[in-house]
């Protein structure tokens, strides 16, 4: 059957890989062993409070068009956060903002899990695997928002889209503050969204 429909064979694993090999490989080629943490700067400029916040529509928009992808730690599917987009999206607008103010992340958006993917067809070593590494949905959504916001403003030039994860797709990214938000709702947010929730059972 697989030479009818062209799959490859599962690759053949080695049995002294084990999770335990491959969680002390990963550990040590991602560890810095010379990293000294900064010490806090007192010259750093205060963030304004309320000019660069996430909104509510913002984070509603990013939750009503998530595709779908795989789940993190925190168990919570694209499909449920995006069918409940209108509820949800007040209070992680509220976490993510937080997390920007200070400069912090949450603990449970920072856990993820690996899913080791041979890269060869006989894997005799861990480093012989490609560690896929799965983050939450909230987590990615929140990167998101941070590179485009933060990061993409700071470059010359637009960053290559084959390159980069998140590709530039609003002109106004590349203005400081330059995505402005449009304080009416729109009626899909306030009406088909809201009906087509509170019609759930």
């Amino acid at each position: 059957m697989r030479q009818i429909t062209g799959r490859e064979h599962e690759p053949a694993a080695d049995p002294s890989i084990t999770a335990t090999t491959l969680n002390q490989h990963y550990a040590a080629v991602s560890t810095d062993v010379s990293y000294e943490r900064p010490s806090p700067k007192d010259s750093a400029a205060d963030r304004p409070l309320c000019e660069h916040c996430v909104s509510d529509y913002e984070v509603f928009k990013r939750l009503h068009t998530l595709r779908p992808t795989a789940t993190g730690l925190d168990k919570l599917p694209a499909w449920f956060l995006r069918l409940a987009a209108p509820v949800f999206c007040g209070p992680i607008a509220d976490m993510i903002n937080v997390s920007l103010l200070t400069s912090t992340v949450p603990t449970q958006w920072k856990q993820a899990y690996i899913r080791p993917v041979p890269k060869t067809p006989a894997p005799k070593l861990p480093a012989d695997y490609l560690p896929i590494s799965i983050s939450p949905v909230l987590t990615r959504m929140t990167e998101r928002i941070v590179v485009q916001r933060y990061v993409y403003p700071t470059l010359s030039s637009p960053p290559p889209s084959l390159q980069f994860s998140y590709p530039v797709t609003e002109p106004g990214v590349w203005r400081w503050g330059g995505v402005h938000e449009n304080p009416d709702l729109p009626e899909a947010f306030h009406e088909r969204r809201m009906h087509e929730f509170a019609n759930l059972d």
